[in-house]
């Protein structure tokens, strides 16, 4: 079976994200794209609103974390403009040097071909109830 074509899009979106490649990532986004983080309101301003969003998120993350890496990637086609993704963030703190792994769930909405809004939760519930999924 192969992965759709939303699903490929948020894989390679993730693999941008990885290498930190805000140019690679702001050509995956919609001009109008919207990024809520896992770590709303607490270390980064929220929401991330555009392309130039996508650099500032970027840049913000960058400050803050010495390193920063989704793994364990999981990817859900949920229909026609919509993924869910389950992964792990693994980060260090630039300051602290103290290494955190954060499961995150996002629900990612897609508009013409191009990611559109991200959103990204710290709990299962809340992502699954968002996507609209049942246990």
């Amino acid at each position: 079976m192969t992965d759709s074509a939303n699903v490929e899009l948020v894989r390679q979106a993730y693999d941008a994200y990885n290498r930190r490649d805000a140019a690679a990532l702001q050509g995956l986004c919609h001009e109008h794209c919207t990024i809520y983080t896992v770590l709303e309101g607490q270390v980064e301003p929220q929401p991330f609103r555009g392309r130039d969003g996508i650099r500032d998120w970027i840049d913000n993350e960058d400050a803050l974390w010495e390193s920063v890496r989704i793994d364990d990637l999981q990817l859900r086609d949920l229909d026609d403009d919509r993924v869910f993704t389950a992964a792990v963030a693994f980060v260090r703190g630039r300051e602290s040097g103290m290494e955190m792994r954060i499961p995150v769930w996002s629900v990612i909405d897609l508009r013409d071909g191009q990611l559109h809004r991200l959103r990204s939760y710290p709990d299962e519930a809340q992502a699954n109830e968002a996507a609209q999924l049942t246990a």
